[in-house]
Parts: structure tokens; sequence; C-alpha cells
């Protein structure tokens, strides 16, 4: 216990540092969306056959999110709104929209009255500029006036259409993507100058450290096979079962926190989170070490309850760091939409919701601190502890640019210098088991502390199974011993 309290005292100042800040900083807070998948989904139908698009939903289950503007969202953050002003706010402007993706179409539905208010890849022939005007009043109404117009590098056009200011300096526009007498898109947004609005949903970059992430998974999938293969030729795996289920948990994770998010789970995501979980599996085969697997389950909690205890106080102690870098981030003007997670509402029954936390500790704990911890660690130490932490740190930052942020670069600073490094010492300094568990309490517990501020109850229920390990690895069962296939 004596070691454990420097420890200790570190996370009770990282709570009380967390107790102070949140009392002192206020963040707004986005409303619930009122309508739900199947309304969202009709609304789409019903406006398909309005326009001829012949779109059959059908019972396919479209991948489903949640995205907020970010030009409202960072004015609205700078003038400090409260919630009640973000509330009437939602009556004038769509402050985020229900994004809704279908074959080769893209819908934004607002959450509030189920309008349509953007939809991509529409093929609407028009003769001239009075059909384009009446289809604008035909969607949105009258009292927008023709304010830019953009001409693309193929001869496209984009009209933008404004009614003025709907609320303080937030500026109600639309926008109409035209080529060759074709209506190809639309959009109805609010911008405020001072936070131009962007309609990429993914810039240049992000798709380009997106794919450098996705090489570096296969890669590393790859020459683990190499080196599996080399130890099974020489008998030298000394652990088949243990590796085969922990990997296997992984899996059922990846797979429960896509599906719970986005409400399906398309065949691209399917086959990457397979890789991930084979690389997975093929780290844990060649790095295991010879054990016992059958064993009193009094000597596996024994054995894991530094590791459980420590990785939920270095928890606390990561989450005060991050807080400390996204105060610094917003007070630069940084901003991040606070409704990614709102659609795990959408996709999920309300009394499955506490298992998106979980399954988000699960899965990426096990995976992520096996790739980047375990395997590529020891593979970048050669090159020195420099080399080794910046590498680490940044091929694992890039894996989470798909967060909606302002700047989109931030979470990549944010792991480069703060969160990389702070679990290479975790995994340095007190192991590979204390990291998994570091890792999912840290993601289980923001996951759950977002419940909370939503629906309290199920936000309750999602702390308890965080818990879990706790429950599992901390007490010594009473009686007979029962027996565990494997330890790690």
């Amino acid at each position: 216990m004596t070691t454990l309290r420097p420890l200790v005292t570190l996370s009770i100042l990282s709570v009380l540092f967390l107790a102070v800040y949140y009392s002192i900083v206020s963040e707004p807070s986005y409303p619930i969306q009122k309508v739900s998948k199947e309304e969202a989904i009709e609304a789409i139908e019903v406006f398909s056959k309005k326009m001829d698009l012949n779109i059959d939903v059908g019972d396919r289950s479209p991948t489903i999110e949640t995205r907020a503007n970010e030009s409202i969202g960072q004015y609205i953050t700078e003038e400090k709104w409260t919630n009640e002003e973000i509330e009437r706010l939602t009556n004038e402007i769509p402050i985020y929209t229900i994004s809704i993706v279908l074959d080769n179409y893209l819908f934004e539905v607002d959450p509030f009255t189920s309008d349509i208010v953007r939809a991509n890849n529409l093929y609407i022939h028009v003769e001239n500029d009075q059909e384009i005007n009446n289809f604008l009043e035909n969607l949105f109404g009258s009292g927008f006036v023709k304010v830019e117009e953009h001409k693309g590098v193929f001869g496209d056009i984009d009209y933008i259409y404004s009614r003025g200011e709907v609320a303080g300096e937030i500026e109600g526009k639309v926008r109409i993507s035209v080529y060759d007498n074709t209506i190809l898109a639309f959009h109805k947004y609010g911008e405020v100058d001072q936070y131009p609005f962007s309609t990429e949903i993914f810039n240049l970059w992000e798709m380009i450290l997106a794919l450098v992430f996705m090489v570096t998974i296969v890669v590393v999938a790859i020459v683990a096979t190499v080196q599996l293969i080399k130890k099974l030729n020489n008998n030298q795996i000394e652990a088949f079962l243990g590796p085969t289920l922990i990997s296997l948990l992984a899996g059922v994770g990846w797979f429960c926190g896509l599906y719970l998010a986005m409400g399906t789970v398309d065949m691209f995501s399917l086959l990457f989170s397979g890789v991930l979980t084979y690389a997975t599996f093929a780290i844990l085969l060649i790095t295991a070490q010879k054990t016992d697997y059958v064993q009193p389950f009094s000597q596996i909690a024994e054995k894991l309850q530094p590791a459980v205890w420590n990785g939920f106080l270095l928890m606390i102690v990561s989450t005060s760091l991050t807080t400390i870098f996204y105060g610094l981030s917003a007070y630069f003007g940084a901003w991040s939409s606070p409704v990614m997670d709102y659609a795990v509402f959408l996709n999920t029954p309300l009394w499955a919701v506490p298992v998106f936390a979980l399954s988000l500790g699960i899965c990426a704990s096990i995976s992520e601190e096996t790739i980047f911890r375990r395997y590529l660690i020891p593979a970048f130490d050669r090159f020195g502890v420099v080399v080794s932490v910046l590498a680490t740190s940044f091929l694992w930052g890039i894996g989470h640019i798909g967060y909606h942020m302002v700047p989109w670069h931030i979470r990549i600073f944010e792991f480069v210098l703060i969160v990389g490094p702070f679990f290479y010492f975790v995994y340095k300094r007190y192991g590979f088991v204390t990291a998994i568990f570091c890792h999912f309490f840290y993601n289980s517990m923001i996951g759950s502390i977002f419940l909370l501020t939503i629906i309290g109850p199920v936000g309750l229920l999602s702390v308890v199974l965080t818990l879990v390990p706790f429950l599992v690895f901390l007490k010594r069962p009473k009686g007979q011993r029962r027996k565990l296939l494997f330890r790690t």
C-alpha cells in the first residue's frame, strides 16, 4: 500500500482540481433530439416522393450520426449562451443535424422539426434561375436573397442565399449546388462571419492521415503474422487460449461499439475492426509468456489487484491532464462538438445504451494498448525514448481525428503532447495490464459521464458497468474457489 500513496495523493489532487474546474467553467449543453430514427427516415421517404427521387429505404439500416454546426458552436461558446438561449435557437436554425447515409445519398435532418436541411447527389433538372428560386422557396419558404456565387473547377456553381440574421450574429443561409441545369445538392445552415462554416465533412489532410493510420494497422498485422508464423514453426508460442479469448472480447467490443454508435456496421468498418482484432490476436500470441492457465480465482484476482487499482487512479490523473489541455485549447479558441455521441440515443434502445460506454472501454483498451504499447513501443525504443514517444503518440493520435473539432488536428496535439507520453509512462512504469485498465476506465468513464449529463439513471448504470473490474478482481469469492481458464 505504501507504493500506492503517491498515486493516491495525486489522484485526490486531480479530483479536487476537476471539482473546482467544473464548478467554475461551464460549457454550453445542446438539447437532446426530439426526432426519432424512424421519424428521420420517414422524412427522407416523404422528401424522396416529393422530389421524385425514388429512394427506397425499405428495411435497410442506414448509417446515422449527429453533427453540430461548428460556426454556430464556436459563436455561442464564445458568447457564453445559456442553455435556454440555445434551446430557443433550435426554433430558428439547425444547431446540429441527424446525418443519414443511404447508398450514395447523404441527408441531414433537423433533430427538432424533422425537416430535410441537406441532401447530396440529387439530380433535379431546372431550366433557369427562376426554377432554382422556386425550388428554394418550396423547401424553405420565402425571404431568401442570393448573396454569393462560387464557381467550381468542373463548371459547377454554388449559389448562396441569405435571409439575414436569425439570432444574434447568426445568419440563416442556404447553399444550392447546380451543374448543367441540374440541382446536385442543397444545404440550409447558420453561419457567423467570424467563424466560417465548412460544408466538408472531412478535409484532404484528415483523409490522408486516416489512410496512414489504416496502412499502419495493416502493416503491423502483416509483420506480426510473419513473426507468428516463425514462432509457430519453431514451437515458440507459449499461450493460445488466453490471447484468443482476450482478442474475441476486443472484437465483440468493436462490433457493439460501432453498431450502437452508427446504427449499422458497414462492410469497410467491419473489415477494419476485423484487422484491428486480428492484429491484437497475433501480437498477444507472439508476446505471451508461458503460464499456468488453470488457477484459483483468488490468485488471479490477487495478481490483478495492483493493475486495477493503479489503472483506476491513473485514469483520474489522465482525466485532469486532458481537462487542462482542452481548457487551455478552448481559451485559445478551440472547439469540439458536444453532440458527437448523441446518435447513440437514435440507434440504440434505452436499456442498451449503457453498453455503449462499456464497449468503448473494452475494444479500445485491449486493441490500442496491444498495438501501440505492447508492440510498437519496443519496436521504436531502439531509436531512443524521444522517437518512441513521438512516433507511437502520433500514430495513435491520427486514429482519433474523425472527431468533429476545430481546428481538426487538435486531437493530434492532445495525443502527442499529453495522452501519448502519459500512456508511454504508464506502460513503462506500471506495465501492460495496468495500461489496459487505465485506458478502459478512461474511455468508459468519459462515456458514462456523458450519459449522466443526458439521462441520469442510464448514466448511473453505465458507471456501475464501468466499475465491474473492481467487483470481479478486488473481492475474493467466499466458499469454493472458482476457476479461470486464463490469466493476463
